[in-house]
C-alpha cells in the first residue's frame, strides 16, 4: 500500500485567469501541515469548467476512503462477498490502497 498525507485536505484558489484565459487553478492542501499536494487545471484547459469541482473531489479522498472502510465494515455480514456494494467498496478500497 503506498501511504498517502492524513487528511484533512482542503482546496486553494490560485489563480482566476490562466495564461490570459478563464482557466482557474487550484491547488489540494493538507489542513493540518498546509502543505501543496496537487495542483488542479494547471496543465490542460480543456477541462477549466471541471477543476474546481476536481479539486473537491480530490480534497474529500482521505473522507471518501474512511467512509468506504466504515460501509464495508458494517455491510459486509450482511451481503455476500459478490454483492455489487461489497464488489464496489472494496474495488475503491484498492484503487486508494494502490492495489
Amino acid at each position: 500500500m503506498d501511504k498517502y498525507t492524513p487528511g484533512l485536505w482542503k482546496i486553494q484558489q490560485l489563480e482566476k485567469e490562466h495564461n490570459g484565459y478563464n482557466w482557474p487553478t487550484y491547488s489540494v492542501r493538507s489542513m493540518a501541515t498546509n502543505y501543496c499536494l496537487a495542483i488542479v487545471g494547471d496543465v490542460d484547459r480543456a477541462t477549466a469548467n471541471n477543476n474546481k469541482g476536481n479539486a473537491r473531489l480530490m480534497s474529500a479522498a482521505p473522507e471518501l476512503i474512511n467512509a468506504c472502510k466504515m460501509a464495508l465494515q458494517n455491510l459486509a455480514p450482511l451481503y455476500s462477498s459478490d454483492h455489487l456494494v461489497i464488489k464496489t467498496l472494496k474495488s475503491a478500497i484498492a484503487k486508494a490502497n494502490g492495489d
